[in-house]
Parts: C-alpha cells; sequence; structure tokens
C-alpha cells in the first residue's frame, strides 16, 4: 500500500525484532508497550501501527482502558447469561424439526418467479441506470439467482452465536459478519444517515390489498407498451425490500417498506447498508432465542418458544453469503463449471458467492448437521482464507481504493468509509413507523479485527455494564434518540498508514480467549454425543406416545367413581327387573354351543382416539381378560331360549333376596350392645378353656342358605370389587381407600387371575 504523510501520527505500539513462538509453533505478537501518554492515544484510536523486523502490521483497536480491566469486563465481556452460545447451554437438545417436513426457513426469497422476473425486466429498462448510481443495482440481480439456502449449515452456525457481542465463538476466537463484509458482498455503503420511515414525503402513495406475491405484482404491473410510472416503481421496490432483502416475517408485501421504496425512488440516501447488518444480528439472535426456548424480546407470548417451532426471517441470505466465503474450503464448496464465465465478470463478490455449492453428497439433514457442527467445532486457529476480502480486489471504486489515499479528492470519503468499517458504535434496527419499532444493536468490529487483516489483541469492550447492552429490543423514542446521539458524537479516530496484512493475535489474547472457551465447552466428545442424542429423543418421545399406558390417571381415578358407584347401587336395590349385563364366558359347558375354551389375555395399546373404548374396558367384569376388535364367541342373553331367560332371571332375584337377607342380619348384629359384647367374649373365653368342643358356640348361626356354596356362574358374575380389601386367595394384602392404589391393584388382581 502506498504511504503518506498525516497530520497526526499514532505512536507505534512496539518494534520487536522477531515474533513470539508458542511450543506448538503458533506465532503471536507482544501486547502494546508505551507510556501512560501513548496508551491514551491508543485507548481513542481504531488502527495502532507496531513493527516486527522493520515490517509495519496494525493492531485493532482502541485498546482496553482501565474501566475496561474491572472484574465484571476482565473475565470476558459483559455478557448477558441468556445470551451464550447454544453450544454452552447445558439444556437437551431437540431437532424434531429435522425430522419432519417442517420448514424454519419459510421466509427464504422464491427465485425463479417468472411472474416477478418478467416484472424485474420491465422496471430495469426504465430505472437500470438509476439503480446504478444509487448503488442497488448489483443486489436487486440477486433476486434473479439469489443463494440457496443450506438450512443444515445455517442452523448449525447459529449454536456458536452469542448474542451480547453479535458474533460467533469458535475456539480460535470471534467472527461475525462486519460491514467491510457488506459492502464486498452486496456492494452497498457503510456511511449514511440513519434511515428513518419518517423522513418520507407525500408526493407517492402507494394502496393496495393484496398481499400476496403474485396479486400484487399483477395489480401493479402496467402494460409492456405503457411507460413505468413512478407508482409502479415505488410498487416494485416495496416487493424486493419485503421480499428479497428484508424477508418479511409475515410472507407478504410488508406495508412499512413503502416509506424505504418512497426514499429510493426520490434519490434520498441513507445507511442502507448499515440497517442491513443490523437486521441480521437482529434476526439471528431471535433464532437463537428459540433454540434455546427463550421468549424472543420483541414477542407478545409470556410461554417459552418450543423446540423445533421456529421460523428464521430477516436476511438470512447474507448469513449464507458469509459462511460460503469465511470457509468455503472447510466446507468444500464448489462452483459448478458452467458459471465460470459470468462469475469473472462480476461486480461484487456475492455474485460469486451465490454460485458456491456443497458437493452433491446424499445425506439427510441429521448427517449433514453433524457434519457442519464438527466443522465449525474444528476452527481452532484463524487462516488467511476466513477473511476473504481483505485484498479488495472485485467491488465498487470507493471499496477497492487503498489507504492511506493517494488522491486528497478521495480522502475524505475514503477515511470516512473506513471509519464506518472500524468503529465499535451502536446501529438503528427500526424500519416501521410504530413506537414499538424502536430498535437499537451492538456493533463490534474490533473483537473480530483480524478479519480486516489487522492483528487481534485483547479487544476493549463497549459496554461497561451488562445493563448497558442493547439488544434489538424494543426502546422509547427518547432512549433511541439518546443512543443514537452518543453513537454520532463519540466516534474513535482513524488516522490510516500503510502497512501490511496480518492475521496475528497477542499471547495475552489467545491465553484470555482459551480460559474463557474452555471453562464453558463441555468438549468435543460430550458436545457430540448430547446432539446426536437430540435427534434420537424426539424418536423415543413418538414411541412413548404411539405406546401409551393402558389406563392413565384420569381414567383410573373415574373408574374408582364408577366402581363405588355400583357397589351402593347393588346395596341398595333389593327389588327390580335386573339390568342385563355382558357375561364373560366361563367354563361351564352349554348345551347349545359346547364347552368355551378361556380367550387369551391380548395386549391393547391405546390412542388418544380410543380414550373411551379404553375408559369401557376397564370397568368391564372382575376377572374379564382385556376385549379386542377379533371376534371371540361369547354366551349372551340373546342366544338363550325364553324358558332359560326366566330361569336366569329368576336365579338372579333369589340371589339378591340372599344377599338382603345376610345384610339384614348383620346389621341385627352391628346393634347389639357393648355389653353383650364383652359378655359374649367372655363366655367364649371361659369355655373355651373349659370346653374346646364348645368354642364355636356363640358364633353368629348360619342359614342353610349361607352355607350353599356359590356355583361358578355366580362368581363370575358382574359383582362389584371391595372398596379395601382381596381374598387372601387372590395373593393381595389389604390396603386403604386410595383411589390409584385400588385401581393399581385391581389391574393386578386382572392380570393375576389370567
Amino acid at each position: 500500500m502506498a504511504s503518506s504523510s498525516n497530520k497526526f501520527q499514532v505512536p507505534f505500539a512496539g518494534k520487536w525484532s522477531d515474533f513470539s513462538v508458542a511450543d506448538d509453533g503458533t506465532k503471536y505478537v507482544p501486547e502494546p508497550k508505551g507510556s501512560k501518554e501513548h496508551r491514551e492515544i491508543w485507548e481513542s484510536q481504531v488502527m495502532i501501527p507496531f513493527a516486527i523486523d522493520k515490517n509495519v502490521y496494525a493492531f485493532g483497536g482502541p485498546i482496553p482502558d482501565d474501566m475496561n480491566l474491572t472484574r465484571e469486563v476482565d473475565e470476558i465481556f459483559p455478557c448477558l447469561e441468556t445470551c451464550e452460545p447454544r453450544i454452552f447451554d447445558s439444556k437437551p437438545y431437540n431437532f424434531e424439526y429435522m425430522l419432519t417436513n417442517y420448514k424454519p426457513f419459510r421466509s427464504h426469497p422464491y427465485y425463479g418467479n417468472s411472474l416477478y422476473l418478467t416484472w424485474l425486466d420491465r422496471i430495469e429498462q426504465s430505472f437500470g441506470k438509476f439503480w446504478k448510481d444509487y448503488g442497488i443495482f448489483e443486489l436487486i440481480q440477486f433476486s434473479r439467482i439469489g443463494p440457496k439456502y443450506q438450512p443444515e449449515m445455517l442452523i448449525a452456525a447459529m449454536h456458536f452465536f452469542e448474542k451480547s457481542t453479535n458474533t460467533f465463538h469458535f475456539k480460535s476466537g470471534m467472527m461475525t459478519p462486519t460491514l467491510f463484509d457488506v459492502s464486498a458482498i452486496t456492494g452497498l455503503r457503510p456511511t449514511g444517515k440513519t434511515y428513518s420511515p419518517d423522513d418520507v414525503s407525500d408526493n407517492i402513495t402507494l394502496n393496495y390489498k393484496e398481499n400476496a406475491f403474485s396479486a400484487f405484482i399483477l395489480k401493479h404491473s402496467g402494460p409492456e407498451n405503457e411507460e413505468v410510472s413512478d407508482e409502479e416503481h415505488v410498487a416494485f421496490l416495496t416487493l424486493w425490500l419485503s421480499h428479497y432483502v428484508f424477508c418479511s416475517r409475515s410472507l407478504q408485501i410488508a406495508r412499512k417498506f413503502i416509506p424505504m421504496a418512497v426514499q429510493i425512488h426520490e434519490g434520498c440516501h441513507f445507511a442502507l447498508g448499515r440497517l442491513l447488518l443490523a437486521t441480521l444480528y437482529e434476526s439471528i439472535g431471535e433464532v437463537c432465542d428459540n433454540l434455546k426456548g427463550l421468549v424472543p424480546a420483541k414477542s407478545k407470548s409470556k410461554k417459552a418458544a418450543p423446540d423445533g417451532c421456529f421460523q428464521a426471517a430477516g436476511p438470512m441470505w447474507l448469513l449464507q453469503l458469509w459462511l460460503n466465503a469465511t470457509f468455503e474450503k472447510e466446507l468444500g464448496l464448489f462452483i459448478p463449471t458452467e458459471h465460470h464465465a459470468s462469475i469473472a465478470k462480476r461486480k461484487i463478490e456475492g455474485t460469486r458467492l451465490i454460485r458456491l455449492q456443497p458437493n452433491p453428497l446424499e445425506q439427510n439433514s441429521q448427517q449433514l448437521f453433524m457434519k457442519y457442527m464438527k466443522i465449525f467445532l474444528a476452527i481452532d486457529q484463524f487462516k488467511p482464507e476466513h477473511a476473504p476480502f481483505v485484498k479488495r480486489t472485485i467491488g465498487p471504486s470507493w471499496f477497492v481504493k487503498e489507504i492511506p489515499v493517494l488522491n486528497p479528492n478521495a480522502e475524505e470519503e475514503i477515511n470516512e468509509t473506513w471509519t464506518a468499517y472500524l468503529d465499535p458504535t451502536i446501529l438503528s434496527i427500526r424500519i416501521g413507523t410504530l413506537s414499538s419499532e424502536y430498535a437499537l444493536i451492538g456493533y463490534q468490529p474490533n473483537l473480530v479485527s483480524r478479519q480486516f487483516g489487522f492483528s487481534q489483541l485483547r479487544p476493549k469492550s463497549m459496554y461497561i455494564r451488562k445493563k448497558n447492552i442493547v439488544l434489538g429490543t424494543t426502546v422509547t423514542s427518547t432512549l433511541y434518540e439518546r443512543y443514537m446521539k452518543i453513537s454520532r458524537d463519540n466516534v474513535y479516530g482513524f488516522e490510516p498508514f500503510d502497512f501490511n496484512l496480518s492475521y496475528y493475535c497477542t499471547q495475552e489474547f489467545a491465553n484470555w480467549w482459551r480460559r474463557y472457551f474452555d471453562s464453558k465447552h463441555l468438549g468435543d466428545a460430550v458436545l457430540i454425543s448430547r446432539l446426536e442424542s437430540g435427534f434420537t429423543r424426539p424418536q423415543i418421545k413418538r414411541i412413548e406416545q404411539q405406546v401409551k399406558t393402558t389406563v392413565t390417571k384420569k381414567q383410573a381415578a373415574e373408574s374408582v367413581k364408577t366402581v363405588k358407584e355400583k357397589t351402593t347401587s347393588k346395596a341398595v336395590e333389593t327389588t327390580g327387573e335386573p339390568s342385563k349385563v355382558r357375561k364373560r364366558p366361563t367354563n361351564v359347558p352349554s348345551t347349545e354351543t359346547g364347552p368355551l375354551k378361556k380367550p387369551k389375555p391380548n395386549t391393547i395399546i391405546v390412542s388418544d382416539e380410543e380414550e373411551e373404548e379404553e375408559e369401557q374396558s376397564f370397568q368391564r367384569k372382575r376377572r374379564q381378560p382385556p376385549v379386542t376388535e377379533t371376534n371371540i364367541p361369547e354366551t349372551t342373553s340373546d342366544d338363550l331360549s325364553t324358558e332359560e331367560k326366566e330361569k336366569k332371571m329368576k336365579e338372579k332375584k333369589e340371589k339378591k333376596e340372599r344377599k338382603a337377607k345376610r345384610k339384614e342380619e348383620k346389621k341385627k348384629e352391628g346393634k347389639r350392645s357393648s355389653e353383650d359384647r364383652t359378655r359374649d367374649k367372655k363366655n367364649k373365653k371361659s369355655k373355651s378353656s373349659s370346653d374346646p368342643s364348645a368354642t364355636n358356640l356363640k358364633s353368629p348361626s348360619i342359614s342353610n342358605e349361607q352355607q350353599e356354596p356359590t356355583p361358578d356362574a355366580e362368581v363370575q358374575e358382574d359383582v362389584a370389587m371391595p372398596d379395601a380389601t382381596f381374598k387372601e386367595s387372590d395373593n393381595m394384602p389389604q390396603q386403604d381407600n386410595n383411589p390409584e392404589v385400588l385401581v393399581l391393584l385391581y389391574l393386578h388382581f386382572l392380570i393375576y387371575n389370567k
């Protein structure tokens, strides 16, 4: 680079004869050394010169001051715990959305729409030269071919994003898209006034009801033989900004872009590149919140976002192109031969990056995601190819010019451009006119100095306290204007000098970053295992949903209630015709059907739709096996003759009368006085001691009916289960009256008797 004399010279941060070499052979540059006066200058500069073996390099400044050496700042930065990268979060992973047809990138621009391309050709004929002068011509051409999203790569990368600093945290250090990258990829300037929708004039009014793209185009595109009107141009720009640039979440034409389209049409320049990058930061941050199950700051919902349910809106195409450029070698990308000629004539780097494609390997989403995660985990060293644009061979004239500038007429413009690249500041995200759309976000290029060809020292944080961090959250208009005024008035100094490109860092930075990363990272093997479990967990969950327990807690409670109601109703019912009930097959031979075999128990898998049927099966008779849809031969009352029916009904009636009689006798026995009971016990004791044969003389008498053995058919009749006890022959102990315990015991009883 050419050298030039400057009115103000930034003092050198040191002049050394050689690099410091670590045990592993890594070269480091020393930290800046100098007097207090020199440090005060370095604390206000974004470029700090140093020399090694007479070669001049540059540190990315400013260096930390005393305020940035407090314990809160010294550990890493004032970072919010909820903003840390997802790979450091201990919450289990759930990648169910990758195993289904769910599409988190539904706001992806639709390329190849013939209706849109026809309209684009028409508008370009009239306004193509205006687009070139304004600086958006090449960016508009992206809407013809556009980058193809790689969802697995984007999601994997966003697991490394830290929202407090808007940087990706890799083992080698921080990396992120910068305004320098935006200029290289899109050709947009980093300078200009902050965009405000209030600055729009009322010269053009655009009214429409058709929010869908096709209907919108048909409504506003004019006939081929007519000249393009101002309203038609504004309508086109509104669609382009909404769908192809900022990728509106609504998947429709967003009205909030009309003021922006009008300002562009009228030639009103504003910092579109800064607004685009700020929107990308905010969009990535929202996705990261979703990945961690957090509520986005602007969300009206108070519930946490469920895993796998998010929509990644915003200019994710810019992130796709930045990843393509920065990790082209690691990702194994290539350009098909048929595109070589077209990209050789490119005016901006984005034209080439759009054509980069991954190797066409047949891999599913899980394999692709794990592949990209392992690639990003392996980035433990910053390489020159991770700064693909530093040589600035392709781009607009103001982008490719060297610094310091030889032409005095262009010096102010170029210095302003580089100041915008390197100055840590606050960016506006405001697009709409609503009061709720005031939002800010931080931009700290000094955290990623190596991406500019500078050496990385331990960086200075733009925030002193956590409460100062801006995250794109909604702020009041007063606070918004206050922050923007501070960002305009407090600009770091930029004094250009001739320097060589470098991608080194200091030993202090390497140690500092290693302590931070190692303290958060669980280790590659553990993380990969946890990531893989994020794919198996949804599969296990689906199996568990299909194979539900036979009886739910709610059904169990209802069943116990039903059993008790049956017991009560049968206790009070002494007369009347019994209701017809379905009896289970017994081993008693029938004169018509012959002996029946006992059916084998069947395992029933109950779904939500079968909940009612499941409840009915649970309330069936004691010792009755589960009933499936298969046809099991049964003996019902419909199969019997009229005489047999009458006989059965008579038997039931007699049995009920016997039960009622037994209950009456028990009640009479219960009315005996305590004195009689005591006397009976004494008599019983005295007689049993004198005459063992008289032990049972005072026991309650048993009638002939009570002494009759119970027929098998009666045992298997529809008799409600006792509330508290099972028979000793059932091998079950006495239990309390807890409904859940009763249900479990009842189920055990049914299974045991099968």
